[in-house]
């Protein structure tokens, strides 16, 4: 009862428009993921509202919300094409897309958090130094 996911993405079986019905074990676990993208996603923007952070924490989490909560949607809408056999719409490689979109719009994201929210704190606090040693208006 293991799922061999090499024989899942041979390229022999990639490019099939009629792929063969996915084995109990892999549609378990396909939904599992993409479900818990989805809940992921939820329990995100209900931390983000419980927690009350800056804007820029508010942007990052929101940016994760709609990755997760979208990826996970897609994936669920591949299974349930898959599901029902729809030709184009189940093929498999419609499956290394959404890895590829996942691993880009995360590196996007990371790349956010890691390099720009940094600057713009920056630039803020460099501000209100600046703007300390500025006259207060009367």
């Amino acid at each position: 009862m293991t799922i061999d996911l090499l024989n899942f993405f041979r390229l022999s079986r990639l490019f099939d428009f009629r792929p063969a019905p996915l084995s109990e074990q892999m549609l378990t676990l396909l939904i599992i993921v993409f479900g818990t993208l989805v809940v992921v996603g939820i329990a995100a923007k209900i931390y983000r509202q419980l927690a009350k952070k800056d804007n820029y924490f508010n942007q990052l989490v929101d940016k994760y919300f709609i990755l997760s909560v979208t990826m996970g949607v897609l994936g669920l809408i591949w299974v349930w094409f898959r599901l029902e056999r729809v030709t184009l719409l189940s093929a498999r490689f419609w499956l290394v897309l959404w890895i590829a979109g996942l691993i880009i719009w995360l590196v996007s994201i990371i790349k956010f958090q890691t390099k720009t929210i940094p600057k713009m704190r920056n630039n803020i606090a460099k501000k209100k130094e600046f703007e300390r040693y500025l006259p207060k208006k009367r």
